[in-house]
């Protein structure tokens, strides 16, 4: 399923230039795309990261000033879906802790087998336990303090 918002060209451009990561261009206009922004976190997140750093057009020269504004103006169409973007990052932990779950209870199904000791001896399942609890921890604090309860 697709969250498509419009946003201006400008800042989006100017973030393609730099080589920064951007959600996908669903459709465009004379000064207006349409960005999927049902699309990877580490997109959304760079680029809203680099809006942030633009919103304060103190400091800029002048010729910078218009991607500031636009910088802005994608910040409040990304303000507006803000509600979608929270329960969509914490659904996505939801299934993270899913697959990191699975992976504890295989990991306690070979520990428990004695293919474990004898074929694989130096096999670390010990620090990979300890991997997948802490990211379990993680996980379960995020969706605590960001999900709805």
């Amino acid at each position: 399923m697709t969250r498509v918002i419009r946003i201006p060209k400008r800042f989006y451009d100017d973030c393609e230039d730099c080589g920064t990561g951007t959600p996908p261009i669903v459709r465009t206009t004379k000064a207006h795309y349409f960005v999927d922004i049902d699309c990877a976190f580490s997109l959304l997140e760079d680029f809203t990261s680099r809006a942030g750093v633009y919103q304060d057009s103190d400091g800029f020269d002048e010729y910078v000033l218009p991607i500031c504004a636009s910088a802005r103006a994608t910040l409040a169409a990304l303000a507006k879906e803000q509600d979608w973007i929270d329960a969509h990052i914490v659904g996505k932990a939801r299934d993270r802790l899913a697959v990191v779950q699975e992976n504890i209870d295989d990991l306690y199904d070979f520990s428990d087998t004695s293919l474990s000791v004898v074929c694989a001896p130096e096999f670390r399942w010990e620090a990979d336990m300890k991997m997948y609890q802490r990211d379990k921890r993680q996980l379960t604090w995020f969706i605590k303090k960001w999900g709805d309860n």
